[in-house]
């Protein structure tokens, strides 16, 4: 690919500042899956793409529609990581980028997760429970996204001989929903 010059360029307008590419040729560069690490296929970057651009060049590319697209460039959103990227650009000879696909289950609010929870609670209208056979996950089953805070783990009660039980929590930061499973001493 050779190295040319990149830079970032803010094109103003009335509402926002929008982040675009300016470099100086077309640029080819690989997108890879995630999940499977294969080559989904080649985008073609042209100079003064803006993000959304950027995506239908790798819909185009990779059958995947922006919609459902979440692109990671060094495990960073390619939105945060931009500028790492342009310097890439720059510096490699091959760039490649990392495509998530985003299969986002829809209505998991108030619902268990799992098919036998072994759980009687009934999850409130912002709560998905994993019950007692499964665990908090560490991506949101909402939106995808990597859960940040911490776990919060309550005791509902204590029997005679000791044993306590209750739920472990754990908030999304990005879309607000609550996940939880049960856990017991017995």
């Amino acid at each position: 690919m050779g190295c040319m010059r990149s830079v970032l360029a803010h094109a103003a307008s009335s509402e926002t500042t929008e982040l675009r590419l300016s470099i100086s040729a077309p640029q080819t560069l690989c997108v890879r899956s995630a999940l499977t690490g294969e080559d989904l296929g080649m985008a073609t970057l042209q100079p003064e793409m803006s993000m959304q651009q950027i995506k239908e060049a790798i819909a185009e590319a990779t059958q995947v529609p922006t919609y459902q697209q979440r692109v990671l460039f060094q495990e960073q959103q390619l939105a945060e990581s931009l500028e790492s990227f342009v310097k890439a650009l720059n510096e490699q000879d091959e760039v490649c980028l990392t495509l998530v696909k985003d299969v986002t289950v829809t209505n998991v609010a108030g619902t268990h997760l799992v098919q036998y929870p072994n759980c009687t609670c009934t999850p409130g209208p912002n709560e998905a429970c994993w019950g007692y056979r499964g665990t908090v996950q560490e991506v949101c089953p909402r939106c995808q996204e990597r859960l940040t805070g911490k776990q919060i783990r309550t005791t509902d009660g204590c029997r005679r001989n000791g044993d306590g039980y209750g739920f472990v929590y754990w908030t999304c930061q990005s879309c607000g929903l609550v996940q939880k499973h049960g856990w017991d001493d017995a």
